[in-house]
């Protein structure tokens, strides 16, 4: 079947998850002729969640995972992941090349290696206003047993006036070693803002149009 034309049941892929039947939903994701890489990703991912199964990522975890949650009650990993995931494609930037130059971005506002603007807010390379919030306590990764400082960050381009909220300190990890940019929760960071707050889709200006996809009933 053609990518483009793909029709995905994102409800009866949700439905597999809620019932912690990952191996169900990997075998769905093979019939419809998604890639390889991204099912190996999406398994190295579910296979860190443990007996909580989907409901680690979802609102109410303890603080060392998110009270606010990952993914919101009706979302599931896979659309989450694979949406995020069509638009990197769309915008021909992987991964590893947004999460590097967001989190290169940061760890200068970090580090002070720029103008303080004051409020906690800096200008980073002349062009990107950073503000930084620290806070007490860590935030652990999901997937892995990674723990991240308390920081919440956003980004604004003083060039264009394009912003972009929900980073934290765990933001590049999540992006960079999960494919994962948060779902509709209060911490989601957005890569298409992202791209466009950073300017990448001058860097990378080809773009592919996204697969169709339609979320049906079960």
């Amino acid at each position: 079947m053609d990518l483009e034309s793909k029709i995905i049941n994102f409800e009866r892929i949700r439905q597999l998850e809620d019932a912690g039947d990952f191996f169900g939903v990997i075998d769905t994701m093979k019939t419809y002729g998604i890639e390889d890489e991204f099912i190996s990703l999406y398994a190295k991912n579910v296979s860190g969640l443990g007996d909580k199964g989907i409901d680690k990522l979802r609102p109410g975890g303890e603080w060392y995972e998110s009270a606010v949650g990952f993914i919101s009650e009706d979302e599931g990993l896979f659309e989450v992941m694979y949406k995020d995931h069509l638009t990197l494609k769309r915008f021909g930037v992987t991964k590893e090349e947004l999460a590097d130059r967001f989190s290169e971005i940061l760890k200068k506002a970090d580090e002070g290696d720029g103008v303080y603007l004051g409020n906690n807010r800096y200008l980073i390379d002349g062009k990107y206003e950073v503000f930084a919030a620290y806070t007490c306590g860590g935030q652990g990764c999901p997937f892995d047993d990674e723990t991240f400082s308390g920081a919440i960050y956003s980004i604004k381009n003083i060039h264009t006036g394009q912003e972009v909220g929900g980073l934290t300190s765990i933001s590049a990890h999540l992006a960079k070693e999960h494919g994962f940019f948060e779902g509709n929760v209060a911490y989601r960071f957005d890569p298409e803002k992202l791209i466009e707050v950073l300017e990448m889709d001058k860097m990378y200006p080809i773009k592919f149009e996204n697969p169709v996809y339609y979320n049906l009933a079960a």
